[in-house]
């Protein structure tokens, strides 16, 4: 899929049309990708299931430790996610669209030595930053989370961290671009992206797209996208994580928790989301018996006996 952002314009004489009637040059064009080679159903169903799973955390603070310069990534991250306020309020007010934000504050959950020790180094290196972050006691973390059992050794609390509902922003998102101007075609399979005089030329299965920039959002599939002066390929590849959607029958969860073995995203339905495995699978989407149950293990083991039900 493209997204085209209608802004800009091709100089010259004759002007030449890109895409599936879009004219002239755009200002930037987004490809996203994997839903190209499904029928009309099957993209919709993958869709649909992708965006049912997607926890929507915004968790950027605390997982800057995953990065070779942690320091450089927090005060990215932290500049990142200062943005949110402003920018799903504008959101929401230009598309009469709610989102599901919520700035809940996320509870990280020690049930070894070592991730008390990191928990350590994070609160005090965002401390330096000015961004608040608690250590907890194992009693505080159950103060927090009721649910926790006495397994936990302790925690950590970052107020500023939240979520947004997935689908809502998704969709919310789509609709601003379309009512800015931008044009979508979906589905739109690229093949290459290089450059030419004036901007970047995007080669598909049908009419070529000129832009003058372009963002490769493909994930997985990048690799798939030839790009000039790129040689190799761009080396990503595909992880499964499989995740459980549970009807929640317990006191509710009051934010997002986190431990070493899973985490808990709470719905505003009631139910509960909970991920993810890390498995390397290639484009295999199916779930598995050794999957599901490693997460039922996870959240059952940690957390006081509540009612869990399949959900949807």
């Amino acid at each position: 899929m493209c997204i085209l952002d209608r802004r800009g314009g091709h100089e010259g004489g004759d002007e030449p049309r890109y895409g599936r009637g879009v004219s002239g040059q755009r200002a930037v064009a987004v490809v996203t990708g994997g839903l190209w080679r499904r029928s009309e159903s099957e993209r919709e169903r993958a869709k649909a299931e992708a965006l049912r799973a997607e926890a929507g955390k915004l968790l950027a603070l605390a997982r800057t430790h995953l990065v070779d310069d942690p320091t450089a990534a927090l005060a990215y991250a932290r500049g990142s996610l200062g943005l949110f306020d402003d920018f799903i309020a504008t959101l929401e007010a230009g598309t009469g669209m709610p989102v599901g934000y919520r700035r809940t504050g996320t509870l990280h959950a020690a049930r070894v030595p070592e991730s008390l020790q990191a928990f350590e180094r994070t609160v005090r290196t965002l401390a330096s930053m000015g961004v608040a972050a608690q250590l907890l006691s194992a009693a505080e973390s159950r103060v927090m989370e009721p649910h926790l059992t006495e397994r936990v050794l302790g925690g950590m609390l970052i107020p500023s961290q939240g979520l947004v509902s997935a689908p809502e922003m998704t969709r919310a998102m789509l609709a601003a671009a379309v009512q800015g101007g931008s044009t979508v075609l979906a589905p739109a399979r690229v093949r290459r992206v290089s450059a030419c005089e004036g901007g970047v030329a995007i080669d598909t299965d049908g009419a070529p797209i000129l832009a003058r920039t372009v963002v490769l959002a493909t994930g997985a599939w990048s690799g798939q996208v030839a790009i000039e002066g790129a040689t190799p390929a761009v080396p990503v590849e595909p992880v499964r994580g499989q995740l459980l959607h549970l009807g929640w029958q317990g006191e509710p969860l009051s934010r997002i928790t986190w431990d070493e073995r899973c985490y808990l995203v709470p719905r505003t339905d009631g139910t509960l989301l909970v991920g993810a495995t890390v498995e390397d699978a290639g484009f295999d989407e199916r779930t598995t018996v050794a999957g599901i149950r490693t997460l039922l293990d996870a959240v059952c083991e940690d957390r006081k006996s509540t009612r869990l039900n399949s959900s949807h």
